[in-house]
């Protein structure tokens, strides 16, 4: 475990991290300062950052990478149409756009607090990476 040597803050206690995972952190964060920072993904350097981070968490987590990548294929061959629609009886049709792992989303969240998951950015974002794409097509 890796421990910062720096004293916890009054009321706070420090949180022991495996050493790999406090280097991915810190340089994920000097990437998304040189790639411009920002508080919402707009620019393709920005857009560099939402692949780094999707890639350190692969590397880092190789075990939950596969699991999901073999979950979004059961995922999608369990959905009743490709396009990922889903119409309830007399009610409205509801389309699941993208499935992402929670660490991908909670990392994005710290980098770019302002940034909207609406449906543009989620069409966006699986269109730029197919892998998270719930339909064959968005």
């Amino acid at each position: 475990m890796y421990i910062q040597e720096e004293k916890a803050l009054p009321g706070q206690e420090l949180v022991p991290f495996e050493k790999p995972l406090v280097d991915a952190v810190e340089a994920l964060i000097r990437f998304h300062r040189q790639k411009g920072g920002g508080t919402v993904i707009q620019t393709e350097s920005q857009w560099e950052v939402v692949i780094k981070v999707f890639e350190v968490w692969a590397t880092l987590y190789p075990q939950e990478y596969i699991n999901f990548k073999n979950s979004q294929g059961k995922a999608r061959s369990n959905q009743k149409n490709h396009n990922a629609s889903n119409r309830e009886k007399g009610g409205a049709e509801i389309q699941h756009m993208i499935n992402m792992p929670q660490v991908f989303h909670s990392i994005l969240r710290v980098l770019y607090p302002n940034q909207r998951f609406d449906k543009k950015f989620v069409t966006k974002l699986g269109n730029r990476m197919p892998l998270l794409r719930m339909p064959e097509k968005l």
